[in-house]
């Protein structure tokens, strides 16, 4: 709420985006699944640091230190984290232009200075050489198929319906898959559009986006597409849909007056508020959250593999046999699911 006052300078607006954000259901996963407390964790680390030092014309060096200390916690709780300098670099640019960017990339030299020493440290420790090495699938191929997921995250945004903790999707192998190249025609396309409309604040949103989901998008990952990676990159989608909402030529393009826009915007937070609480209710249990999965996503093997392991640990040898089996249907080389039916057959 407090960044959208700073950057749309609507004190309505920005208390929207703040709702906005914290009722979207696609944010369920990221505090229901509890490996995901680092995320959040980053998450408010960024937020914080952001705008802290957006804000830096008053008490500066103050806001300075807070910036830099929410930086430091931020990359110990997550890598995504080290994008923050970069978004920095690129609203300077957007909205001030490349000379004043260029000027004061220097300015955020104890940001630089602390990216470098992370990526330092999480060599030296081998993590960084164990991530590259342990990657499920070469590099120009997950660049392919993260192409789709940019659109895909983009389709959950603006319809967030059929959440699921694993959703159904396809590894593309060659740009020259007409699903890649559709999805880089439409990201060029929503760039250019960005970069034309109203001084670039929209491009600064998108960018936003781009640059926060960067490192899940470049580091092969075993799952595809995950809703709580969008946490902090949906906040430039959000800031974006804000803007436009606020904007006297959408009211015109809907026929509505800003009474009436305001309260399509309420009635829209109230929907997001039902669907919320009923995707809450899929988490009171693994055996239907993986339920939950296998309708929606009956091809990917880790549905079928973790539905196996939670029926094991209800006490359901039959059906975790039934699901075990069909995760090794789906993925025959899985060597830790042939131990667990190997377990359940003693």
């Amino acid at each position: 709420c407090l960044i959208a006052r700073r950057l749309l300078a609507s004190r309505g607006i920005a208390i929207g985006a703040g709702f906005l954000f914290l009722c979207h259901p696609m944010h369920s996963e990221v505090v229901h699944y509890i490996s995901s407390r680092s995320g959040l964790l980053a998450a408010v680390c960024f937020l914080f640091g952001f705008g802290a030092l957006i804000s830096t014309d008053k008490e500066p060096r103050r806001r300075g230190v807070m910036g830099a200390l929410a930086y430091g916690i931020g990359l110990l709780a997550k890598s995504i984290t080290i994008t923050l300098p970069f978004l920095l670099v690129v609203r300077d640019f957007c909205l001030s232009g490349a000379r004043r960017a260029v000027s004061r990339v220097g300015h955020y030299w104890y940001l630089w200075l602390s990216a470098g020493l992370y990526l330092a440290v999480i060599k030296a420790n081998g993590f960084l050489g164990r991530s590259l090495e342990s990657r499920p699938r070469p590099f120009t191929m997950q660049l392919w198929t993260q192409l789709k997921a940019l659109v895909y995250y983009i389709k959950l945004m603006l319809f967030p319906v059929n959440g699921s903790i694993e959703h159904q999707f396809a590894v593309s192998a060659t740009i020259w898959d007409s699903t890649v190249l559709v999805a880089f025609a439409l990201l060029v396309s929503i760039t250019i559009i960005a970069a034309r409309i109203s001084r670039r604040i929209l491009l600064f949103f998108w960018a936003w986006f781009i640059i926060t989901l960067a490192p899940a998008s470049v580091m092969p990952l075993n799952i595809l597409v995950s809703e709580r990676r969008m946490y902090l990159a949906s906040a430039g989608l959000l800031l974006a849909i804000c803007w436009t909402w606020q904007q006297p030529s959408f009211t015109r393009i809907v026929a509505f007056r800003r009474r009436g826009v305001n309260a399509i915007g309420i009635g829209v937070l109230i929907l997001f508020c039902a669907l919320n609480l009923q995707r809450n209710r899929v988490w009171v249990d693994d055996v239907i959250l993986w339920q939950d999965a296998a309708a929606k996503a009956p091809s990917m093997h880790r549905v079928r593999l973790n539905l196996g392991l939670a029926h094991k640990r209800d006490g359901r040898v039959d059906d975790a046999l039934r699901e075990l089996e069909h995760g090794l249907r789906l993925k025959p080389d899985h060597a830790d699911a042939w131990n667990e039916v190997g377990n359940l057959h003693k």
